[in-house]
């Protein structure tokens, strides 16, 4: 309100009037919104009349004019702001996305560098098995004959122990896959809710 009523006091000063109440009178008239210029210009024309006998149309008109400019600017202005704030959220929004894929690469990685381990440690973990069966059926031949029949059954039950271990280690191994699935989804959940939340509050800012 100050700066329009500035405004029309450096106006009057050209008709020799400097009287503050009159300049607010006036900036009052210019402000309101549901009253068109030429209504505006003549009902001020009017007023200063009344206090002068210089001829005020002229002041009258950069009165309004100088209220335009002001009134641009301060469109301008809101529009920069308003601009600047769609540019924050979409910032905000790219450095989210980008961070997801960030961690979604990195999980990628670390699931590869643990199926890879795994992968080495399986057969390490036979060829331990295998050594720990051979040492408990395996014969001093020299000092013991070992008949064909007794060979036969030692090398069966090392099959048959063999196979029992292949298929408990391919059971772990279905179990811990299944629990690193859910542990994935679980994270995904908790992304994907933490996500809406902040959506929500961004909406609500704004």
């Amino acid at each position: 309100m100050q700066d329009i009523i500035d405004q029309v006091i450096t106006q009057l000063k050209t008709l020799d009037l400097n009287d503050e109440d009159v300049a607010a009178y006036i900036a009052g008239i210019v402000q309101e919104d549901s009253i068109p210029n030429d209504e505006k210009h003549g009902a001020i024309v009017e007023f200063l009349t009344a206090t002068t006998e210089k001829d005020t149309s002229s002041v009258v008109d950069q009165i309004l004019k100088d209220w335009e400019h002001t009134q641009e600017m301060v469109a301008q202005a809101e529009m920069r702001r308003k601009t600047q704030v769609i540019a924050d959220v979409q910032e905000r929004k790219r450095a989210r996305q980008q961070r997801f894929m960030e961690e979604k690469e990195r999980r990628k990685e670390e699931e590869s560098v643990m199926g890879a381990q795994r992968q080495k440690s399986i057969p390490k973990e036979e060829r331990a098995m295998r050594n720990r069966l051979l040492e408990q059926y395996s014969y001093d031949i020299p000092s013991q004959k070992v008949s064909l029949g007794e060979g036969n059954r030692n090398a069966e039950i090392i099959r048959e122990q063999d196979k029992h271990r292949r298929e408990e280690m391919k059971k772990q191994h279905d179990a811990e896959k299944e629990r690193n699935k859910m542990l994935l989804e679980n994270q995904r959940q908790k992304a994907e809710k933490a996500k809406r939340r902040t959506v929500k509050k961004e909406k609500q800012r704004m």
